[in-house]
């Protein structure tokens, strides 16, 4: 079987078994380190999503996956009810991803004065980009940006979701904003 077959078996595989309430790029991935992701046709793509949901420290990451098994082999879980001899570092760590937010914001501010970005909201590494209706749908936006190898999430036709992996470097996140701009035509 190539790997365009396995990809198109995989979606048909998925479209015939789940609900329909979420719209998912046309990518199926087999493998992911850090803030990249690899599909079973082996194309690379820098994923601008991982912070969304339980990825926010990037896919694979060692350092993570050490540190989980030694946290669960001493204490699973406490409530924020008490405090634990590891949340103040954690809390450390946090800092360096606002900035890196900060910087997102800033390069995505810049977009506004185009005419082709009309809003960009954000916290931290959470972003949304409303794209002027002239310039396209999120859906399309998106798409292009899959073309040139990103991954982002369209949401509420006009809007592009970006929320990148806590640990992402600044030289990945500028490959990425640079590839949007490049889609956006500024």
């Amino acid at each position: 079987m190539t790997s365009t077959e396995a990809s198109t078996e995989a979606l048909v595989a998925a479209e015939a078994h789940t609900a329909r309430n979420y719209h998912p790029l046309p990518v199926v991935v087999a493998t992911a380190d850090g803030a990249w992701m690899t599909d079973v046709r082996g194309r690379r793509y820098l994923d601008l999503l991982a912070g969304y949901s339980a990825l926010n420290f990037g896919h694979g990451n060692p350092r993570l996956i050490a540190a989980a098994k030694a946290q669960l082999e001493r204490v699973t879980l406490t409530s924020r009810a008490f405090h634990h001899d590891r949340f103040g570092a954690f809390c450390e760590q946090l800092a360096r991803a606002a900035e890196l937010g900060e910087h997102l914001l800033g390069e995505l501010r810049e977009l506004t004065g185009t005419g082709r970005v009309t809003a960009v909201r954000g916290r931290g590494l959470w972003a949304g980009v409303d794209i002027a209706p002239a310039v396209g749908t999120g859906r399309e936006i998106s798409e292009r940006l899959m073309d040139r190898g990103v991954l982002v999430k369209d949401t509420h036709g006009s809007t592009i979701r970006i929320a990148p992996p806590l640990m992402i470097s600044r030289e990945d996140l500028d490959w990425g904003l640079a590839q949007l701009r490049v889609v956006l035509g500024v």
